[in-house]
């Protein structure tokens, strides 16, 4: 269970600083991106206090964090693979891709996985103190 509190807090903190640089202010679609970040600091504080409801409730932001992001992240890769002509007219588009890859589909990446070992901790029928 530390694995996963320490890649949350990991995730947590990518998230934060993507949001940093991605969503400065408060306009628009902003709002929502800063609120699921309160949410999932909310949540992880609970895991902190090791409260088995907010460790399972809290596979839902990195799960939601791949899902999002990881369609876009592959469909970029490869069609900068295969020289897409959105690629030769601007090749640095690939870094905002990566940025995106290093910085909220990968650290959830780790926190899923780490999930997936402590399944039947979390999630089993009778949780192991």
């Amino acid at each position: 269970m530390t694995a996963i509190k320490i890649f949350h807090f990991t995730a947590l903190s990518c998230l934060t600083l993507y949001g940093a640089l991605a969503a400065r202010g408060l306009q628009g679609e902003a709002r929502f991106y800063w609120m699921f970040v309160l949410v999932y600091v909310i949540l992880w504080c609970g895991l902190t206090w090791d409260n088995l409801w907010c460790a399972r409730l809290l596979v839902i932001p990195p799960l939601l964090g791949v899902l999002l992001t990881a369609p876009m992240v592959l469909y970029n890769f490869y069609a900068f693979l295969l020289v897409n002509p959105l690629y030769r007219d601007s090749p640095a588009t690939i870094i905002v891709v990566a940025i995106v890859a290093s910085w909220v589909t990968g650290p959830s990446l780790f926190v899923l996985a780490a999930y997936w070992k402590c399944r039947q901790q979390i999630f089993g029928r009778r949780p192991v103190p």
